[in-house]
């Protein structure tokens, strides 16, 4: 899985459209949506310990937006299923 990255000026660079695959080979949204929490959370932790309020703030957005491409995957996939 890809490295979250930053640039110098705090500004997240990596975008949920260019990880987003790397969580839809689970067999299920819920295992998808875990392997997103612990590929993330110790990001998260670390920005929390530092008090870096403006990286927490694209950490949360970005969980956000995959969380929801996420979700559109596997409601996408269970609809075709049923054709």
């Amino acid at each position: 899985m890809e490295t979250i990255k930053f640039d110098q000026n705090q500004k997240l660079l990596t975008t949920p459209e260019e990880v987003v695959a790397d969580f839809c080979t689970a067999p299920n949204r819920d295992e998808a949506l875990d392997d997103l929490w612990v590929w993330l959370h110790p990001v998260l932790m670390d920005a929390f310990r530092e008090q870096n309020n403006a990286r927490l703030d694209q950490l949360v957005a970005f969980y956000n937006k995959l969380e929801q491409l996420i979700n559109v995957f596997y409601f996408t996939r269970k609809d075709r299923s049923l054709v």
